[in-house]
């Protein structure tokens, strides 16, 4: 090999070392920035043929709605005095499909705007019991009235009351099936009267929990931010409900305020941190619930992190949740008065069995067995996207039930009481496919790149390796060459001139006379 092809494969060989050299560096700093940005485009709700679209539109994952009923086993004895006797009934459990409608983009802004509409679907085979199944309630609308003539002191609600309600009390609990209660709805002719009589905002018969829901609007119109337009850090979040930015009904502005509230859906992908705080908008409590940081997980076999609503989401003591009192004195900690959402009814949400409330709730009633295992309310969420991966959101509806010496049948009540009616489990977990995904985003391709650099770090090495080498052995050469393989050279001798005639005749001359 000639000097100068020797030292270009030298060079060659020393160029492609850096070059891997480099391409390693580039690979493990800019890869995870290139995914991040392929797969927050792809995110992006930019138009109907958006990937993400067709999933947020129609929920892609089967949502459980699991209802538990509480029996009332003593009704006539409770207006006796004896403390409520309950049992847990159900679960009644339904699947729910969510759809989104009525769907427009704001796209200089960056927003989307629908509709939400639910549909449900009994599952027989996750039910305890059967729809037909009867159970011994309070009856809620005149318990709401019974609440609203004691605090208004009104006469004409008493007297009302004295003529349509037997005055025994059988009114007080009704009988009627699960299947009744939650969606098909009775009719009574104290709620025909209550309706004919003007006496209720609302449509009040046939009665039902969720008859109204079904296959119906009722949460109102969202807009969030759909991520264009350099939203994306929005991503999700709720920009306004019913076209207000605010609520206006709390008397703070921070109760009121959407500031980072979330639908439940999308959220932005890859926050700089993990939240301390989520904020989950209700709009059947008009409100936003804090989802508090509990811990890391593995669910499925994803990284997630497990948000719940803690103690502290209906404790009074706390500043921040003295605003929910609206200018009333606050409950004892542990519930929720929804009556500003409910037309005055004298409703409140709490955990299941009154998990974490004061006692004062529980000691006047049997039956209850709180359990943070079964009645906690909790997301597990994946942090780069913020895809829930699973979900339990467990509420209970209590409803108060005033004693009141105005009145026969609820002056021999023990005490004033909030009566649990029943609690609800909504429950979702995200399929196999999309598990894959997550897992395949969250550790395969971090792996790939891993390997990707570790190989390229690998050639530049070898490469490096194999110059030192080749340099090493052609020094080697160089030093053997001149004393095995290469001839000898004899010492320079001139080469004798012959003289010149003239010369030699002078010289020859000068010898003779000599």
């Amino acid at each position: 090999m000639t000097y100068t092809r020797r030292n270009c494969f030298i060079s060659g060989l020393i160029g492609g070392g850096l070059m891997f050299c480099l391409s390693a560096i580039l690979t493990y700093l800019l890869s995870p920035y290139l995914i991040k940005y392929i797969v927050s485009q792809r995110l992006i709700l930019s138009s109907p043929t958006s990937d993400t679209y067709s999933g947020w539109k129609l929920a892609p994952i089967p949502i459980y709605v699991k209802f538990y009923f509480f029996n009332v086993t003593n009704p006539k004895e409770i207006i006796n005095g004896s403390e409520p006797i309950l049992k847990e009934l159900g679960p009644y459990t339904f699947l729910e499909v969510r759809e989104k409608i009525n769907v427009t983009w704001n796209h200089h802004d960056g927003l989307i705007s629908y509709q939400q509409v639910a549909r449900y679907h009994p599952i027989p085979e996750m039910t305890v019991g059967s729809l037909n199944d009867t159970i011994v309630h309070l009856n809620v609308p005149l318990a709401g009235m019974l609440n609203q003539a004691k605090r208004k002191a009104d006469a004409m609600i008493y007297g009302f009351v004295e003529q349509v309600a037997v005055g025994n009390g059988d009114d007080l609990f009704l009988n009627h099936t699960a299947s009744e209660l939650l969606f098909k709805g009775y009719h009574d002719e104290l709620l025909e009267f209550i309706e004919e009589a003007g006496l209720s905002p609302v449509r009040v018969s046939p009665f039902s929990f969720f008859g109204d829901r079904n296959n119906t609007n009722t949460d109102g119109s969202f807009t969030i931010y759909s991520g264009e337009s350099g939203t994306l850090s929005q991503f999700g979040l709720l920009h306004s409900w019913n076209n207000e930015k605010q609520l206006n009904i709390w008397n703070d502005s921070k109760c009121n305020s959407f500031n980072s509230a979330w639908p439940g859906d999308l959220r932005p992908p890859y926050p700089s941190s993990d939240p301390e705080e989520l904020y989950l908008f209700a709009p059947d409590l008009c409100r936003s619930l804090t989802l508090t940081y509990l811990s890391r997980r593995s669910t499925k076999g994803v990284d997630t992190i497990r948000y719940w609503l803690s103690p502290s989401l209906f404790d009074y003591n706390l500043d921040k949740n003295k605003c929910y009192c609206n200018g009333q004195s606050c409950p004892a900690n542990g519930i929720f008065n929804i009556s500003i959402c409910t037309h005055g009814s004298p409703a409140s949400i709490s955990f299941p069995h009154y998990l974490f409330a004061d006692p004062v709730y529980t000691k006047n009633i049997q039956g209850l067995h709180p359990d943070p295992e079964k009645h906690s309310f909790y997301m597990d969420i994946e942090p780069n996207l913020g895809v829930p991966v699973d979900t339990k959101a467990r509420v209970q509806i209590n409803m108060m039930l005033e004693k009141d010496d105005e009145i026969d049948f609820t002056s021999n009540l023990k005490a004033s009481i909030n009566l649990p009616i029943f609690w609800r489990e909504t429950s979702a977990t995200i399929s196999d496919d999309l598990i894959s995904q997550l897992i395949l985003l969250q550790k395969h391709v971090p792996n790939i790149i891993t390997i990707a650099t570790f190989t390229q770090v690998t050639i530049a090495v070898a490469l490096m390796v194999v110059t030192l080498i080749f340099v090493l052995r052609m020094n080697t050469i160089n030093e053997l060459v001149p004393r095995q393989s290469k001839p000898t050279r004899k010492p320079f001798r001139p080469t004798p001139t012959r003289p010149s005639k003239k010369a030699y005749k002078t010289v020859m001359t000068t010898s003779f006379e000599s």
